[in-house]
């Protein structure tokens, strides 16, 4: 029988990670859960509807790939300081900083060029599934 200190000494770093992101992922869900009926994107839609539709479209009914996309809205609404369900470039620096991602301005305007796809100087949830790089996801 092993003690669950002596485990959690023992594993690797990596999944130490994935198990905090998926912790973090449960309190955004949860979080999401408990104060959807407070939040509507910039038409008045509510959060639960507008990440719902957007996650589901672009899933095809991949159960895997539904939860990696939900992941990513609860993050984009993590990051949304506002709750606009827009992301502004502040947000996005303040995101970069909290993933210990290169921040500097030059790194902030190229990654938020990247998901911008309108050029409206916001970044919506579409934009941010869509067009986040790979290296940001992990």
């Amino acid at each position: 029988l092993i003690q669950l200190s002596e485990w959690l000494d023992h594993i690797p770093e990596a999944v130490q990670e994935k198990l905090r992101m998926h912790a973090k992922a449960e309190v955004w869900r949860k979080q999401a859960a408990d104060q959807d009926f407070l939040h509507v994107d910039h038409e008045g839609v509510p959060w639960a509807a507008y990440e719902d539709f957007h996650v589901k479209t672009r899933s095809k009914q991949d159960k895997k790939r539904a939860r990696h996309l939900r992941f990513l809205a609860l993050a984009f609404r993590e990051f949304d300081q506002s709750k606009t369900n827009l992301l502004s470039k502040e947000d996005v620096k303040r995101a970069m900083v909290a993933l210990k991602l290169p921040s500097e301005d030059a790194d902030v305007q190229a990654l938020f060029q990247e998901i911008d796809t309108n050029q409206d100087n916001l970044i919506q949830l579409s934009e941010w599934l869509d067009h986040i790089p790979e290296a940001v996801q992990e």
